[in-house]
């Protein structure tokens, strides 16, 4: 206990030490910074950020309200905090945010340096790049208002071997304009280090921001790393997580609109050609364990990439009003958990001509991935070019052994799609079950598969469909069981054989418009009517499910 009460004397000690250096633009001296009155003269206030010195667990405070305007800035930060207790501290004092406005240049920026906070500013970059980060170390941004960065918001540099970011917290920052990404980060092919342990938390992203001045969008958070023909890389990023941000207006009026949020690699592999075996496929992994977790976005162009990953979760985001060619989007991934997410209204915009205007796709070379509990509506997709190509509420091309169940998806041109056309041969099945799929403008389950790939589908309620409940093209029967078709325009089911257990007559949905409608009553002919299911899984509720489970996404609450 001594050596503890000894051992915080001497933290508070070391704490006790630091300093509060003042900076007030409106000075006419430039004092030390020891006070914040300006008629203190020598010891007042400094009226520049020109030529300070930093000092571990000093705080460096602009006065709240004032201005600070420079042709150019530049200001490196050029010493580390020593600790937590001890860090170097940016922001403000008095009332309201300190304004910097830097005409050329960054306005602060630091080359692998640790223990730094940056807090409670106002700032401007109109040619440049709010913060440049060239490596870094338990460094927080938070609290800070980006108002018009040139070219990023923050920059996080990469280009070259020894460049490292680790322990990075982004949090609670409203980023107002960027001409770039609000956020980038581009490992150089050389670059060996592993970017891990990094946070952005709790920030807005309002309109403008990823918005360049050509009709082609840039993502609002953006870590590509560069490869060699989409492999070669030895820069990994690990343990991200992107949460409880909110995305508003984000490139949705952009011609062009790419991502919203993009961890991958340029230049992307070429898709691969025809495989057997995924032997194809680039298995060079470098995103290990992404989180990105409880956001809300509105209006947005370009949606949510994450590639060459191991252990990606996206899961408990809502997401409303997207043009995209898919909301979230994994290609050549494993392992990976979409889940809990709520997708709303999806436009294609006819930009992509294909393929456009998904909610979840698992594409290029994924496999053994989950999609789970996600309530997906309104994809309607395009008659403008490709029609029977788009809007998917769930999309899997080209890949594996992923299991998708417990979705509710409603109002979408198609409910599910597969599609597997550059394969020789079978790849394992897909496991598609415990689904409700309702209203959809073409068909419930859509399959083009041009040569074998017996999925699995099994325990649905697939209703309503404007054309066909399931329609399978391609050289193999899917393999169904226990569904429950009704009320599909033309056909239940469509160049495939019915399977076994089906049943034909109305589930007795209860009705309504909101991510609560489409459950089943005791009495409904779903109940307890599917098959059991080998793994342990919960209904689009979390509820365990019984033995037999009921069909559909739903089991009733008793």
């Amino acid at each position: 206990m001594k050596i503890f009460i000894a051992t915080l004397l001497i933290l508070a000690s070391l704490q006790a030490r630091s300093e509060d250096v003042y900076v007030d633009p409106d000075c006419a001296t430039n004092g030390n910074g020891s006070t914040q009155n300006c008629s203190d003269g020598a010891n007042g206030p400094r009226n520049s950020w020109v030529g300070i010195t930093y000092v571990p667990g000093n705080a460096y405070l602009g006065k709240g309200g004032a201005t600070a305007s420079y042709d150019s800035c530049n200001f490196l930060i050029k010493a580390d905090g020593t600790d937590a207790f001890n860090q170097i501290t940016l922001g403000s004092f008095g009332t309201g945010q300190h304004s910097i406005v830097c005409a050329s240049g960054y306005v602060f920026g630091e080359t692998q340096h640790s223990w730094i906070t940056i807090d409670n500013l106002d700032l401007t970059a109109t040619t440049g790049q709010c913060l440049f980060l060239q490596g870094s170390n338990n460094i927080t941004v938070k609290n800070v208002t980006f108002r018009n960065c040139g070219v990023f918001g923050i920059g996080l540099g990469g280009n070259s071997v020894s460049l490292d970011h680790d322990n990075l917290t982004i949090a609670q920052n409203t980023f107002l304009r960027t001409g770039g990404s609000a956020i980038s980060g581009k490992p150089a092919l050389a670059n060996t280090q592993e970017w891990a342990n990094i946070r952005i938390t709790g920030n807005t992203f309002q309109s403008g921001v990823g918005s360049g001045s050509d009709p082609y969008a840039v993502p609002a958070i953006s870590l590509v790393q560069v490869s060699d023909r989409g492999a070669g890389v030895q820069n990994t990023i690990s343990n991200l997580e992107i949460d409880n941000n909110t995305f508003l207006g984000v490139n949705y009026t952009q011609e062009f609109p790419s991502f919203l949020i993009l961890l991958s690699r340029t230049p992307f592999p070429a898709n691969p050609g025809r495989s057997a075996d995924h032997s194809n496929c680039v298995r060079q992994y470098s995103i290990y364990g992404t989180y990105i977790h409880d956001n809300t976005a509105t209006n947005i162009g370009g949606g949510i990439g994450v590639h060459f990953s191991v252990g990606s979760r996206i899961t408990g985001n809502r997401l409303t009003n997207f043009r995209a060619t898919t909301v979230i989007g994994l290609f050549y991934s494993e392992h990976m958990y979409t889940g809990e997410n709520v997708i709303d209204e999806i436009a294609t915009g006819a930009f992509a001509k294909y393929w456009d205007g998904l909610g979840i796709d698992y594409d290029y070379c994924t496999r053994n991935g989950i999609i789970a509990h996600n309530h997906i509506s309104n994809a309607r997709g395009s008659d403008v070019a490709n029609e029977d190509w788009n809007g998917q509420g769930i999309a899997v091309f080209a890949a594996d052994t992923h299991w998708i169940y417990s979705n509710v998806l409603v109002n979408n041109r198609f409910g599910v799609l597969f599609g597997n056309d550059i394969l020789t041969k079978n790849y394992r099945p897909n496991h598609v079950f415990n689904n409700t799929i309702i209203n959809s403008l073409r068909d419930g389950i859509s399959t083009r598969i041009t040569t074998t790939q017996e999925n699995l589908i099994y325990n649905n309620i697939i209703a309503f469909s404007q054309r066909y409940g399931l329609r399978a093209d391609g050289r193999t029967e899917q393999q169904l069981s226990n569904n429950l078709f009704f009320g599909n325009a033309v056909s239940d089911i469509v160049s495939n054989e019915t399977g076994t257990g089906t049943v034909n007559q109305d589930p007795g949905l209860i009705g309504g418009n909101t991510v609560n409608a489409f459950r089943i009553l005791t009495g409904s002919p779903a109940y307890r009517s599917g098959i059991p299911v080998s793994e342990l899984y919960t209904d689009f509720d979390g509820q365990a499910r019984p033995v037999p489970p009921s069909i559909g996404a739903f089991e009733p609450v008793l």
